[in-house]
């Protein structure tokens, strides 16, 4: 991947969270001055605010975070896995930025119904999928400042960080696949628990991996 297509893939994700205001443009004129923004675990509005906040806050803020979050991770490659970490970079911009467009989508549909629920089976699969898709760029990173699992131990000890991040790859990616089945396999509120905590445990766990591998380490 050549720096100029990989700056492209970059901004690319910014620009598709950003094209969610055409979907907020086009529904516009249809919303009453004051909008759900927030749902339940069952899907049912508890939080409200103005149209144009609403509708303009996420795809506005994900033109910004997308690009950010790739541009920093692209930044941890220095050395000789430099092209890879660009990869992750160009990864994680896209699928951060097309997360967002698609939970802004489904928030406008909810909002133009305010009889219906926001598809919270659909918000949980798009983020267990986003966690599918991000777990393999952990085994693209060097040691850096931005990205990663960063503990003392990682940092201080290459093999700690190689084997830290591999096993974060895997904890990381069934947090995501558990997440993205819990729809279709349990009850609304308890997929979204179910869900959201497969994906916590999978992100933290390799910080407690890093934490055992020093000790095993360090007792030979």
């Amino acid at each position: 991947m050549t720096l100029s297509l990989h700056r492209k893939l970059v901004a690319a994700g910014g620009l598709l969270s950003a094209s969610g205001l055409i979907g907020s443009v086009a529904v516009w004129g249809a919303l009453p001055a004051r909008v759900p923004i927030h749902w339940d675990a069952a899907g049912q509005p508890n939080g409200w605010a103005p149209k144009a906040f609403a509708l303009l806050a996420l795809p506005l803020l994900g033109a910004l975070l997308a690009p950010l979050a790739g541009a920093l991770v692209s930044r941890s490659g220095h050395g000789p896995r430099r092209a890879l970490v660009h990869r992750a970079g160009a990864t994680v911009s896209l699928l951060t930025g097309g997360f967002l467009l698609a939970v802004h989508l489904l928030a406008l549909r909810a909002m133009l119904h305010p009889s219906a629920t926001l598809a919270v089976g659909a918000v949980l699969a798009l983020t267990g999928l986003l966690f599918l898709g991000l777990a393999p760029t952990m085994r693209w990173l060097e040691p850096n400042r931005w990205a990663g699992f960063r503990t003392r131990w990682s940092l201080a000890d290459e093999t700690n960080w190689a084997l830290t991040h591999r096993f974060g790859a895997w904890s990381m990616g069934l947090g995501g696949l558990v997440c993205a089945l819990a729809p279709a396999l349990f009850a609304p509120a308890l997929a979204a628990w179910i869900g959201l905590g497969s994906v916590l445990a999978g992100s933290l766990a390799p910080l407690g991996y890093s934490y055992l591998l020093h000790r095993a380490r360090g007792a030979r």
